[in-house]
């Protein structure tokens, strides 16, 4: 079955669009400096699509080292 035209440029323009989203939180997330990182830091700017793996875990990895109620472990933890 062949996607008409009208679809096809229609999904095209979708994909285009996330794309420049992702791009934009990418850049959004990389513009933090991650040594001020913080219990008051909104990391809603970590979590979207389009930041790398590596920069969510390095933010959250802050973001834990960075309060004591954060990294308490209480033997519930595994």
């Amino acid at each position: 079955m062949e996607v008409p035209d009208v679809v096809a440029e229609a999904l095209g323009d979708a994909e285009s669009v996330a794309d420049e989203e992702a791009e934009a939180n990418r850049l959004a997330a990389e513009a933090v400096d991650l040594e001020t990182v913080g219990p008051q830091t909104d990391m809603r700017v970590f979590m979207k699509r389009g930041v790398p793996l590596v920069l969510k875990a390095a933010a959250l990895r802050k973001l834990w080292s960075s309060d004591p109620v954060f990294a308490y472990l209480d033997g519930l933890n595994d």
